[in-house]
């Protein structure tokens, strides 16, 4: 096999990795998008963190010490995101506590960078 070969099957195969990774994402359609990021105080709660995006959705975690994190995703029409970067590549935690650096908004709230 030559390397041209192995590239290709190397593609294939994250392709089909991310693609299966965002499908277990369960969509927030426009009816439920508000609730996406509430102020959470629960000592168990770890955060919101940004995963990127691809070209249909935003895609979230809310993590949790004790339950089961959560898996979300947005339409990148209804949330505006300043510096918005491909699904998989890096992981940002983010918070609707104002802070200096604003990561993105809609009608609903602002989200800010938790650094």
């Amino acid at each position: 096999m030559n390397m041209k070969n192995l590239k290709v099957i190397i593609l294939i195969l994250l392709t089909i990795l991310i693609a299966s990774c965002s499908s277990s994402y369960k969509l927030l359609d426009s009816n439920n998008r508000q609730q996406a990021f509430i102020m959470n105080s629960s000592s168990t709660f770890k955060g919101y963190f940004y995963q990127g995006t691809d070209k249909e959705f935003h895609y979230f975690v809310s993590k949790w010490d004790l339950k089961k994190d959560m898996l979300f995703k947005l339409k990148t029409e209804d949330l505006e995101i300043n510096e918005p970067y491909d699904f998989g590549t890096n992981e940002i935690r983010i918070d609707l506590f104002n802070s200096d650096k604003l990561f993105g908004q809609n009608q609903f709230y602002n989200l800010y960078i938790i650094e």
